[in-house]
């Protein structure tokens, strides 16, 4: 029974994961252009070492939340070892990092603005982070 429960952990974390990014994604900000609205703070802001410095309110915690739930799930692989949502970030990338990716892409394609959020950063990491596929 232990040893059923271990094995769970994993997809109860990505059940929840995805739970909390398409409740981020349509609670909070429905399109894109809201959520860069509320990333681009943080994008632009000062970098200092391992420090982020921006304005701290709903809207960039909003964004940092959000984020943080996608930077979790794009680790995640199939049983190939294949990145589920084809986003080969390095390990060494940052939140901050992550989120000037997106806040970078929308504003280079206005024209998705309108997009669901969840749908534009995804696109956003993998065009910025591809997956290279072994021949």
């Amino acid at each position: 029974m232990i040893r059923m429960r271990c094995q769970m952990k994993p997809f109860v974390f990505f059940c929840a994961a995805f739970f909390l990014v398409v409740t981020f994604s349509s609670a909070f900000a429905d399109s894109a252009e809201e959520m860069l609205s509320a990333c681009r703070p943080i994008a632009k802001g000062d970098i200092s070492g391992d420090y982020v410095k921006f304005p701290q309110n709903f809207s960039t915690g909003n964004c940092w939340g959000a984020f943080t739930v996608i930077q979790k799930m794009i680790v995640r692989v199939d049983d190939h070892r294949r990145p589920l949502f084809g986003v080969c970030a390095p390990a060494s990338s940052t939140l901050s990092q992550l989120i000037a990716v997106f806040v970078d892409f929308a504003e280079k394609n206005p024209q998705r603005l309108h997009e669901d959020f969840f749908d534009v950063s995804i696109e956003s990491l993998q065009e910025a982070f591809p997956c290279k596929i072994k021949k």
